[in-house]
């Protein structure tokens, strides 16, 4: 079962993001595998309208999605924008060690690094982000 806790983090999670809508979820309930799915489906609906009328404003969703990490341990972003690109372009050019902060699915979260390299990949702008040492 899920807890009050999970319902109100995932109903926040929902409005924050702008999705799913409403109605979806309530039309998504009749393709529910269970009763407990549904249940749990309906009271994030009802957590997200109840949020609503108490003038619950989630914060913006950080620029950065969910990185790649690859294989050296370095986290691979794509610049989603031209200022994301510069920003990164101008991190690498000088070597400092910034702060970026990134949606990883869940939660924002923050990797400090330096920029390692900017380039497209498939034709889309991405940066390379390597962890600055502790």
């Amino acid at each position: 079962m899920t807890t009050e806790d999970e319902i109100t983090r995932e109903a926040k999670q929902n409005l924050r993001q702008g999705v799913p809508d409403l109605g979806d979820i309530y039309e998504g309930m009749e393709f529910a595998d269970s009763d407990e799915e549904r249940y749990q489906m309906w009271a994030v609906a009802e957590k997200m309208k109840q949020l609503i009328r108490e003038g619950y404003e989630p914060g913006p969703m950080p620029e950065l999605g969910k990185p790649t990490r690859l294989e050296s341990g370095e986290m691979r972003f794509l610049a989603k924008s031209d200022a994301m690109r510069q920003r990164a372009e101008g991190a690498l050019a000088s070597g400092a060690v910034e702060d970026w902060i990134f949606f990883n699915g869940d939660e924002d979260a923050k990797l400090t690094g330096r920029v390692t390299s900017v380039e497209p990949v498939h034709a889309l702008p991405h940066f390379t982000v390597r962890a600055a040492e502790a």
